[in-house]
């Protein structure tokens, strides 16, 4: 064995502080037998010298899995100091003297620092080799993984000008005309779930933010062609809030997986996300295509996603695509907190996030003016967006698609969606039971996602779950579709998908859910329903109205109508068609009012509750009467029923309805109110 040398104190000779990185230079062979090899600098503090041997061995094998695609045992690893003054270019043979680190480490005594071994920092000479590792298995070249690959100077790039910089940002605004075609979509408004609102500004005006240059993050991310229809990101009302729930739950979990509609804006969530955490100095690796990329305050490195490595107080953000389905082995078997973005299929999420030990986020769907934000920075025609998503939906991925084609050709890229939502349609006909309202259980697949578009329950009022979700047909001629393959089905069938996917169930006890769906199943049926009321006609102080009524008329029998009609208002637009029917909104935005059951003189309004509390329904009442056929609704007399579980619920809300007066319309037609008792049975 040739003699040792010391380092070099004169060549290279540096003075450091103690916040400067010190290069260390290593030659890795991949076996003791092995002739290739691998050389590297790694970065270390110069207060790092002073610490423990063991951490100098930690670092070590860290950068070896984060470069290289290292599947040995990382026991089998042997880092040995090098006291040679040979050059890497020079160095050929492993017979030179040296001290086996990890031995050290482990045996040695426990104050032993690094400085011991390697010398002083400004000791270094920065052209010769200071430390030898082997392995006892082979390690991977670097192919892609090359510190010296475009992909590794993209991803430096993006470090240097993000790493605790914020990333420039531009302010815009858009207004949208208010004559649009086509009705409002159909997402609740209503108590229990409302819409969040854009900070001051009007549905049809938008002051909004966007980030820049957002193809160069995605190129550092080895994604080039993520978002390729743009080289921008507008920052969604909802991106903020994702993320600050995020760092929210960050501390009692090890994994958020979030859920959301498909072509909505998850996966540009995830570079606004990477973008933040870089400004706030994050440790970050990011999984979109092949590469994992991994940043931290030394820089960016690459590595293939079956590396090894603890990536201990990291970040890891990962989607779900046509490349990945879910979370890479690094990212699993490592100690890093995993977000993932998703859409619903339990597939992608469900199994891995269970052995993770995680929970589950559900996103919202994005808003009109936000979609046309969007296609604004595009420079398409914006003014036809709401058109559009007002048609198909809340999906940005589907507006692009339209708004890009040719218009000879557009007619036929609809043709394809109206295609896709009819067989949707009848893929939820077929299986309504795994579409539930909320829950996870429910998120299920996705072949439904032409027609159901699924958003999160977040009641601002009420202790829920994250996870809460539900699916809803958010658009009137959506609706009409799905509407189409339910009516072909039987009124057990069709009640079982307004049961399946109603929001009703959100804003109700699970005793009154039951009571309301026992309520639709009866009166949707061949029975008749005793009702009587309180207050004759001439007590109350809507009376006696333009419609002549009995003083003696305080009960009836009313029948029960097998016709059928579970969808939107628009339903109720052409009512004057039908001798009788029974109809259930699909939304909860009828306050007071749950169903409707008519015929040719009456209109019952049905309002079931076991509660002693109830809102107003004069509200539900006028939105009913505005979307009642106008051919005919002046013509009918008007009730509303409070239907509950006893005699003495019913007639109290029966009474106090009563003498609010409610009147509908112009012509002041006056609501008459009744009680009934019905328990199920």
């Amino acid at each position: 064995m040739p003699p040792t040398t010391v380092n070099s104190r004169k060549a290279g000779q540096v003075v450091v502080d103690d916040d400067d990185d010190v290069y260390i230079n290593y030659l890795l062979f991949s076996s003791e037998r092995n002739s290739d090899r691998i050389a590297f600098p790694l970065p270390i503090l110069k207060r790092k010298f002073t610490q423990p041997l063991a951490f100098l061995y930690d670092d070590i094998v860290d950068t070896l899995a984060i470069c290289y695609n290292f599947q040995a045992d990382l026991s089998t690893i042997r880092v040995y100091t090098l006291k040679t003054d040979q050059r890497i270019a020079e160095f050929k043979k492993i017979s030179v003297g040296n001290i086996d680190i990890q031995t050290i480490a482990d045996f040695h005594d426990p104050t032993e620092d690094i400085q011991t071994i390697l010398g002083a920092p400004e000791s270094l000479n920065r052209k010769v080799l200071h430390l030898l590792i082997t392995a006892a298995e082979k390690v991977e070249p670097p192919s892609r993984a090359s510190p010296e690959s475009p992909l590794h100077k993209l991803a430096n790039e993006l470090w240097k000008k993000a790493w605790g910089k914020s990333w420039p940002t531009t302010k815009s605004s858009i207004s949208i005309e208010e004559t649009v075609e086509g009705e409002p979509m159909l997402i609740d408004d209503d108590d229990a779930n409302p819409m969040p609102r854009l900070e001051d500004d009007a549905d049809s005006r938008w002051n909004y933010t966007f980030l820049s240059d957002i193809g160069s993050v995605a190129a550092a991310c080895s994604a080039p062609g993520f978002g390729s229809d743009s080289d921008f990101l507008v920052i969604r009302k909802e991106y903020p809030w994702l993320r600050d729930k995020l760092q929210e739950l960050r501390a009692a979990n090890s994994a958020v997986v979030v859920i959301g509609h498909q072509g909505i804006g998850k996966s540009m969530f995830l570079l606004f996300l990477l973008l933040y955490l870089l400004e706030k100095k994050q440790p970050t690796a990011i999984h979109l295509s092949d590469d994992v990329v991994v940043f931290n305050d030394k820089g960016a490195t690459i590595c293939t996603p079956k590396s090894k490595n603890k990536l201990v107080g990291y970040w890891a953000l990962t989607d779900s695509n046509v490349d990945i389905n879910i979370p890479c082995p690094l990212f699993r078997g490592s100690k890093a907190f995993i977000v993932q973005t998703t859409s619903p299929r339990e597939d992608r999420w469900k199994d891995w996030i269970k052995y993770r030990g995680g929970t589950v986020v559900v996103s919202e769907l994005p808003r009109e003016i936000e979609i046309a934000a969007i296609i604004k920075q595009i420079k398409l025609e914006y003014q036809q967006a709401t058109h559009y998503i007002r048609k198909w939906g809340p999906c940005t991925r589907t507006i692009i698609k339209i708004l890009t084609a040719p218009t000879a050709v557009r007619s036929s890229v609809e043709v394809t969606l109206a295609h896709a939502a009819k067989s949707a349609a009848e893929t939820v006909c077929n299986n309504p039971a795994v579409y539930m309202s909320i829950a996870l259980p429910g998120l299920a697949h996705s072949q439904g996602s032409a027609i159901l578009f699924a958003r999160p329950y977040r009641p601002p009022h009420k202790v829920y779950s994250d996870a809460g979700a539900k699916f809803a047909v958010p658009t009137a001629f959506l609706d009409d579709i799905f509407h189409t393959a339910a009516t072909s089905r039987t009124n057990s069938i069709a009640l079982d998908l307004f049961f399946a996917l109603s929001s009703h169930s959100l804003t109700r006890t699970s005793a009154g859910w039951v009571l309301e769906q026992s309520v639709h199943r009866a009166l949707c049926s061949d029975n008749a329903f005793d009702i009587r009321r309180t207050l004759r006609p001439a007590e109350s102080p809507a009376s006696p109205g333009k419609i002549a009524v009995d003083p003696r008329d305080t009960s009836r029998t009313i029948q029960a109508s097998q016709k059928l009609l579970c969808g939107t208002v628009s339903a109720l637009a052409r009512v004057a068609n039908f001798r009788t029917f029974y109809w259930i909104p699909s939304v909860a935005n009828f306050p007071g009012v749950d169903s409707v059951l008519a015929n040719d003189d009456d209109v019952y309004a049905i309002q079931v509750t076991l509660s002693n509390e109830h809102s107003n329904p004069g509200d539900g009442l006028k939105k009913l009467w505005q979307s009642y056929d106008k051919d005919v609704r002046a013509q009918r007399t008007w009730h509303l029923i409070v239907v509950a579980d006893n005699d003495e619920l019913a007639r109290k809300h029966e009474v106090d309805f009563a003498r609010l007066g409610i009147t509908l319309g112009p012509e002041k037609v006056p609501v008459r109110f009744w009680s009934c008792v019905y328990n199920g049975q």
